[in-house]
């Protein structure tokens, strides 16, 4: 009976994402410092308790969806997310004009927050099936680029899912004589931006290190954690990625991912370029139209700003300086550069609310960000320029342990030749 063969088939999938949920938890959870630890519990984000009441999420809705009598959703694709994208968007809107009516009245306060919760309200109705949607047109691409299991008949292994919501904060910890990610913490969304200044402080008062606490856009839980805070070419790429962390998870690349700093920007890096082209092509499957042009995170609210003033430029000289400083045990002097460099970010129209080492700790670990000096961007650009689709590319990248391996294959590919523009 088709039923009990899907129910059967739902179950199997269950199991081996019961034993992804366990890998993936422990995967989250190097051991920590004895300080670190007591400065940052009253501020953790239990991943483990978020996992277990989100993951059956999706499996009641596969499960309903077998039976007679369930609602079938014949809305297109291209209008549900668009209806869903364009609530988030005026979320969005609401609540910054509320953050900004300080001189307000009472009534006005009033009406804008109910609003808001019109807006909460009419999201949380939407995300489930938007959610599914999503994961469908993703899971059609991945199919088609050859990145599903034929052990599992065919299916992508982990299947897609991700659920709308506020990735926690991250803490990302680095020595102050040298740019390195030495430690990461996830800790609470709702922490205010000056608990987070305090957090920071603290660190850097009784530990002696540079900390620096970020919202990320996503993060590859089980399942995944997408914002819905950016556009829709932003929301499939976000989702593309967490998936591509999850899918290495279970091969060499991705289960060194925590071996060292170098792997983990391998990971991130091949993360963001399979993301893009992966999430581009899901956009167009379900809008039509061209995949636009990728903005880079670091990039936002810049629009309208002078053209004299290049962000990459300016960050990527930064950065260079910095490091030049810290060679030279100039550590103060380093920090009072930062300071000075980013009064001028500011200036120009890019809020940086901190930067220090661990900034770029964090950010360089995505080899395009101009945070970063390492060449790993070059070298999964030339992997992708060899590969003949980037479903070869992202099955490629899987393989790599370590990077001196990767390195060896890199040196192994024949040149890219690269016509210039006329």
């Amino acid at each position: 009976m088709p039923i009990l063969k899907r129910i059967r088939t739902i179950a199997k999938e269950m199991g081996y994402l019961s034993l992804a949920l366990i890998l993936l938890a422990l995967s989250n959870s190097p051991g920590v410092q004895s300080g670190l630890d007591l400065a940052t519990s009253p501020y953790e984000f239990r991943l483990v308790r978020w996992e277990l009441d989100n993951l059956p999420d999706k499996w009641w809705r596969q499960l309903a969806g077998v039976l007679p009598w369930s609602y079938r959703d014949h809305v297109e694709p291209s209008q549900l997310l668009g209806d869903f994208a364009a609530l988030a968007e005026e979320l969005r809107w609401a609540s910054a004009q509320l953050d900004r009516s300080v001189a307000a009245g009472d009534q006005a306060r009033k009406d804008g927050q109910r609003r808001i919760d019109e807006l909460r309200r009419s999201l949380d109705s939407l995300s489930p099936r938007a959610q599914a949607v999503l994961e469908s047109e993703i899971t059609r691409v991945l199919k088609q680029e050859g990145l599903h299991s034929r052990l599992l008949l065919g299916a992508v292994f982990p299947p897609v899912d991700l659920v709308f919501s506020n990735a926690p904060l991250v803490l990302v910890v680095s020595p102050r004589d040298r740019i390195e990610r030495e430690h990461s913490a996830l800790l609470d969304m709702r922490m205010t931006v000056t608990e987070m200044e305090s957090l920071e402080e603290r660190l850097f008062q009784e530990q002696d290190v540079a900390a620096f606490v970020l919202r990320a856009g996503g993060l590859a839980s089980y399942p995944s954690m997408v914002s819905a805070s950016g556009d829709l070419h932003h929301v499939t790429t976000t989702s593309v990625h967490e998936w591509l962390h999850q899918y290495w998870f279970f091969r060499p690349m991705g289960r060194n991912y925590f071996t060292n700093t170098t792997m983990t920007a391998l990971n991130e890096t091949a993360a963001d370029l399979a993301g893009d082209e992966l999430g581009g092509m899901v956009y167009e499957a379900i809008t039509g139209q061209p995949s636009p042009a990728a903005i880079h995170p670091e990039h936002e609210g810049s629009q309208g700003l002078p053209e004299a003033f290049n962000f990459y430029a300016e960050m990527r000289e930064t950065r260079l300086q910095v490091d030049s400083l810290l060679e030279q045990g100039l550590i103060k002097e380093a920090e009072s550069y930062m300071e000075e460099r980013r009064r001028i970010f500011v200036d120009n129209g890019y809020h940086l609310r901190k930067l220090n080492q661990a900034y770029f700790a964090f950010h360089g670990s995505y080899g395009s960000s101009p945070a970063s000096v390492s060449p790993i961007h070059g070298q999964v650009e030339r992997v992708r320029a060899n590969a003949s689709s980037i479903g070869e590319f992202v099955r490629t990248m899987s393989q790599f342990g370590t990077y001196a391996t990767f390195e060896e294959y890199v040196a192994g590919l024949p040149p890219v030749h690269v016509v210039p523009n006329e």
